[in-house]
């Protein structure tokens, strides 16, 4: 075989020589880079091994009992953790190295680190003392479940790279819708093709369905038409529908936000929003979405969804609710009332991580008859 030698060539065994470049059995040699019995500039470099099942498990109970004694701390000491963080913006970089540190350190000391210096900086959302916006939103049922979602790492983007997980996200919805009591097209049994599916967070979901509804109807009058397209949402609605819109190219001025107030519970004016729909028809507009909302960010309003989607039956128009918030009570029968109409939407999210103790942000969404667009939507946006 041939080598060669000089600058960054190879020099015997394949191995290069030079500027920081490797010299024989796969060491370095130069400029402080590796060289022979594993040394740098002097300094003996750490091999490190992955862990294996004992020492996991080791580490795991460490971390787990850091957690359980936060958990227990807050309960019985919550004045030694304020609810509001003390500290003062850029606290944080006066007490970290410039750059990563070039040497391992065990868990303990990294959860020393956490206690002393990123503690101070949290805001205890699961204190007991707790009473903002929103209140607390996760369990340790949910901590343990994250821990096993962490520990199977699955991907499961397609039914291929993990069955299970997508069987398993269609089987809990239809749990879910039914615990709604959502009607029979939102689950994936129902005798049409509509069904739930996990989005990231309410603002995603809305997102999605503002594309799957713009698709539908650029489908119907053609692509040329998207600066006619008008949606429709209130004042109080959340501002991630404004956002949808216009990442899915709908003109800011096409964006109509119906003025509440204490009328209506700030609940959108079915009266306006009919207005507000002859009015664009009549200027030659395509009125094309709604968005509702039960329990709005600023209020807890709700908007009324029996006539909100009579309206939009009658003009053809989509219908999604919103229900990110408040949606979750919804599965008390005391509460049940703030989604009747429901039938009439083309899609329905909330937000499992507000009051269903989720731990990661999960928002469930379900779309009435609209497999196709949806699909559609997520595979060209």
């Amino acid at each position: 075989m041939e080598f060669g030698t000089g600058n960054g060539y190879s020099n015997g065994n394949g191995y290069t020589n030079g500027n920081g470049h490797t010299n024989g059995n796969g060491n370095y040699n130069g400029n402080g880079h590796v060289n022979g019995n594993g040394k740098a500039n002097g300094a003996k470099v750490v091999k490190m091994k992955p862990m294996d099942s004992e020492l996991l498990r080791e580490q795991g109970h460490i971390m787990v009992d850091f957690i359980a004694d936060y958990y227990k701390n807050l309960q019985d000491s919550p004045q030694d953790f304020p609810v509001l963080s003390q500290v003062q913006p850029g606290y944080l970089r006066d007490m970290l190295p410039d750059s990563a540190p070039e040497r391992p350190e065990s868990l303990k000391e990294l959860l020393d680190d956490v206690s002393k210096k990123i503690m101070p900086g949290i805001t205890h959302w699961q204190s007991p003392s707790y009473f903002a916006y929103y209140a607390s939103s996760t369990s340790v049922a949910g901590f343990l479940g994250e821990m096993l979602n962490a520990g199977l790492s699955v991907v499961g983007f397609t039914w291929l790279t993990s069955p299970a997980a997508t069987e398993l996200e269609i089987i809990v919805l239809d749990w879910l819708a039914k615990l709604l009591q959502l009607p029979d097209h939102f689950l994936s049994t129902g005798k049409g093709n509509g069904g739930g599916v996990i989005q990231g967070t309410g603002c995603e979901a809305v997102l999605v369905v503002v594309l799957a509804a713009r698709d539908r109807i650029l489908k119907k009058v053609g692509k040329t038409l998207l600066p006619q397209l008008v949606v429709y949402g209130s004042d109080q609605t959340h501002s991630s529908f404004r956002k949808a819109c216009l990442i899915g190219g709908i003109h800011e001025e096409n964006i109509r936000l119906l003025k509440t107030d204490s009328s209506t519970n700030y609940g959108m004016p079915p009266e306006s929003l009919e207005e507000a729909i002859s009015h664009d028809l009549a200027k030659g507009f395509i009125p094309f979405f709604i968005c509702a909302t039960v329990g709005t960010t600023s209020s807890a309003a709700v908007d009324p969804l029996v006539p909100l989607g009579n309206i939009a039956k009658k003009y053809g128009i989509w219908l999604h609710v919103d229900a990110a918030y408040a949606g979750n009570a919804c599965i008390c029968p005391e509460y049940r009332k703030f989604i009747d109409g429901i039938e009439n939407a083309d899609s329905f999210n909330m937000n499992a991580h507000k009051w269903l103790f989720a731990n990661q942000t999960c928002s469930p969404l379900w779309v009435k008859v609209c497999w196709f667009y949806l699909i559609l939507n997520l595979l060209f946006n």
